[in-house]
């Protein structure tokens, strides 16, 4: 903590014969120390990687390298394209799998590698039951890129808005 001293003066401006005194108050400040860093504090849990977020998944397990969306409760379902509450509830992928209840490490702004994709270049969409596609299904409500793919095994992830088609 800094050592503080408040100096207050008053000065007289003009003392009238009636006995009133017209008077200014001034205040002083002086720092006379500068506080120094304390101690660190004890550390923290380890979060996700740059680019990622926590979310409880909800009573579905998920599959590795799914696309996810927050369901109403706030918890984490496959996400779908032709359902019309995942329109704006898309948070990204995630990489590995995860079984309900766990806290799952969802990517929302990462290159995420997978031997088993194929992609052509370009954007990657959000599928039905949270497979990415590059080409929407029949009956898609809306469409929304997750990313682009930056080679047949590699995207980057890379959430977009969600476009209403029907």
């Amino acid at each position: 903590m800094s050592d503080l001293v408040v100096v207050e003066e008053t000065q007289i401006l003009a003392e009238q014969a009636d006995s009133s005194i017209l008077a200014e108050e001034v205040k002083t400040i002086e720092i006379l120390a500068v506080a120094d860093q304390g101690p660190p504090g004890p550390r923290g849990l380890p979060g996700p990687e740059g680019g990622a977020t926590l979310v409880t998944v909800g009573a579905v397990p998920l599959s590795g390298h799914s696309a996810v969306a927050c369901n109403s409760a706030g918890l984490l379902v496959p996400a779908d394209c032709t359902n019309p509450s995942h329109r704006g509830a898309v948070l990204g992928l995630v990489a590995d799998a995860y079984s309900p209840g766990d806290e799952a490490v969802v990517q929302t702004a990462y290159v995420l590698e997978h031997a088993g994709w194929t992609w052509a270049p370009g954007p990657v969409f959000v599928g039905t039951a949270g497979q990415p596609t590059q080409n929407l299904p029949i009956g898609a409500l809306f469409s929304q890129a997750l990313g682009q793919a930056l080679s047949a095994t590699r995207v980057l992830v890379d959430v977009q808005p969600p476009i209403t088609i029907a």
